[in-house]
C-alpha cells in the first residue's frame, strides 16, 4: 500500500503542469437545482426547477483571464405565481501557476 502512495506521489512530481486552458478560448458549462421562495402575508410560494450555467472565458496569459458567465436558475411555479431568474455576470481571474493546479482568484459583477 506504501509502495503505491510513494509510485502515485512520483507520477504526479513528474508529470507537467495540467491546466485545461493554457492560453486562448475556453468554454463550459453547468447543471444543477435551483430553489425559489417567498412568504408575505397570503402569498407564499416555494418550488424548484433545474438551472444551467454557460462559460466563456479568454486566457492571454499564464497569470490572467476574463470570463463571462449566463446563468439561468429555471422557472419555479406554483399555482398562479412564478419566479424567472436569468443574470450575466462577468469575472476577471488572476493565476498563481503551481506544477500540479492553479490556485486563482476571481472577481467581478
Amino acid at each position: 500500500m506504501k509502495a503505491n502512495a510513494v509510485a502515485v506521489g512520483l507520477a504526479l512530481l513528474c508529470c507537467g503542469t495540467a491546466s485545461a486552458a493554457d492560453h486562448g478560448f475556453y468554454l463550459g458549462a453547468g447543471l444543477g437545482q435551483s430553489e425559489s421562495g417567498i412568504s408575505a402575508g397570503s402569498l407564499n410560494f416555494k418550488d424548484s426547477d433545474t438551472g444551467y450555467k454557460l462559460i466563456a472565458g479568454f486566457r492571454p496569459l499564464d497569470l490572467f483571464a476574463a470570463e463571462l458567465n449566463y446563468v439561468d436558475l429555471g422557472n419555479p411555479a406554483s399555482g398562479a405565481q412564478q419566479s424567472k431568474t436569468k443574470a450575466l455576470d462577468g469575472f476577471v481571474l488572476v493565476f498563481l501557476p503551481l506544477p500540479v493546479i492553479d490556485i486563482y482568484g476571481k472577481a467581478g459583477l
